[in-house]
């Protein structure tokens, strides 16, 4: 007796059946079948284009329901996009997930955190002006209902082991915003809001979702604002630097912040390109004088200052003379081929030498950024047939390709660079050079 056993082969790729938000720590990706998948096959970006690491991985086929399990360090919030590719299935000859891309969203469900809060008091000293408490609040809070914000009743002063409830006359507004409130104390001679003798106890308040505060009648210290420094400076290009100032300033002039290039002296920056004023920072891209600018991409040795009791923050603070050393100048100037840098080397070699020293430890992976072709007009495949290794300022290419054609080869950079970047601690991606060259008798 005779049989016929025909086996029908699996010819048909896995999908996405659906994104369940389990947490805001916590998203599940369902599968329709059993597949093969790893942490590498998923990306997430936020609503401002930003990758979100994700933190942790497994997956599960339990009951027929194949599922990922992404984790996250910090809680998620609002919307993102989540890319899907590689993941295949477990038939005998795979079968790949076409590449797909879903949106999702994560709701708020975070109570907030009373011990981020920051209080500042601010002395008009005056018995007739009235004293200023700011509170800010690590996210937007609630200002209408029995939890707001703007309730009286959620607010005490506390002095010593006595506690008094604010009066009649005292006042609560939003101020630049739903996470910081002022209180007007109107009497300024009952307290000292400036040297940190009185405490302000917060009750149990919400944010602006309805998440009310686990924990309640949190005591903060109220004392003065202290004075802002500049805590980091960083170089952008040859007349370009970005300043960052830990406090929100009321407003910049390009007079009261200063530039000294190596040994010069000091002398005010040329212009203010932009100001960002926004959560708890000021931060300035500045334009150097030209006798301050920069030598190449890899020069820091740039000294800012701010001169004394010129700036002040939105509640009132002088800002007090402060200097960011060059020493501690941030290198964000991006890297970029000098002029006639490409050139041939050797026989199936030729070099790119960039303005500054890049990152060696992960060079193979420059190949990825060069397009390079051969006397055929055939476009190479990156660390197949051409490899790359980069020692300070020079990147060599070398072509690798079994029975390369000889003659003429073309080489330029994709348009948006991923990997060449220099040796900074940050390492800045370099600059594209998408114009072509021609390099004559490459490989012979």
């Amino acid at each position: 007796m005779t049989y016929t056993l025909t086996i029908a082969a699996d010819t048909t790729a896995p999908t996405v059946t659906k994104v369940e938000v389990e947490d805001q720590k916590t998203i599940l990706v369902y599968f329709s079948e059993d597949v093969t998948a790893v942490a590498d096959d998923f990306t997430v970006i936020d609503e401002d284009g930003e990758d979100v690491d994700i933190a942790g991985f497994a997956y599960t086929n339990v009951d027929d329901e194949y599922i990922a399990e992404l984790t996250f360090t910090e809680a998620l919030e609002g919307q993102y996009s989540l890319t899907i590719e590689d993941v295949v299935d477990k038939a005998l000859e795979e079968n790949e997930i076409a590449k797909i891309t879903k949106k999702f969203t994560v709701a708020d469900e975070t109570a907030p955190d009373l011990t981020k809060v920051t209080v500042v008091g601010v002395d008009e000293n005056d018995a007739d002006e009235a004293d200023y408490i700011y509170v800010t609040f690590p996210e937007d809070m609630a200002t209408s209902g029995a939890y707001s914000v703007l309730d009286k009743d959620n607010f005490q002063i506390k002095v010593g082991a006595n506690y008094y409830d604010l009066k009649t006359a005292d006042k609560i507004a939003t101020f630049n915003g739903n996470d910081t409130i002022k209180i007007t104390i109107d009497d300024s001679t009952k307290y000292n809001v400036s040297n940190g003798s009185i405490e302000l106890v917060i009750g149990r308040v919400a944010d602006a979702l309805g998440n009310k505060a686990t924990s309640f009648n949190v005591a903060k210290a109220v004392a003065a604002e202290v004075s802002p420094v500049i805590s980091s400076v960083k170089t952008l290009g040859e007349k370009s630097i970005e300043i960052t100032i830990d406090g929100e300033l009321k407003a910049v002039n390009k007079s009261f912040i200063t530039v000294a290039h190596g040994a010069n002296d000091a002398v005010p920056v040329y212009a203010i390109k932009s100001v960002t004023v926004d959560d708890g920072e000021t931060v300035i891209v500045a334009v150097l004088p030209a006798t301050e600018k920069l030598t190449d991409s890899a020069d820091t040795d740039i000294t800012v200052s701010v001169l004394d009791k010129k700036f002040v923050t939105i509640l009132g603070t002088q800002m007090d003379a402060n200097t960011f050393v060059a020493a501690n100048v941030a290198d964000g100037f991006a890297p970029s081929v000098v002029k006639d840098g490409i050139e041939v080397s050797g026989n199936k070699t030729f070099t790119i030498t960039f303005d500054e020293d890049l990152n060696e430890d992960m060079d193979a992976l420059y190949a990825q950024d060069l397009i390079v072709k051969n006397a055929k007009g055939d476009t190479l495949v990156a660390g197949v047939d051409y490899t790359t290794e980069a020692v300070a300022s020079v990147l060599t290419v070398t072509i690798t390709q079994a029975n390369a054609k000889v003659g003429n080869y073309k080489v330029n950079s994709a348009s948006t660079i991923k990997y060449i970047r220099d040796a900074a601690t940050v390492g800045n991606t370099a600059n594209a050079f998408t114009t072509v060259v021609t390099l004559e008798n490459l490989v012979q």
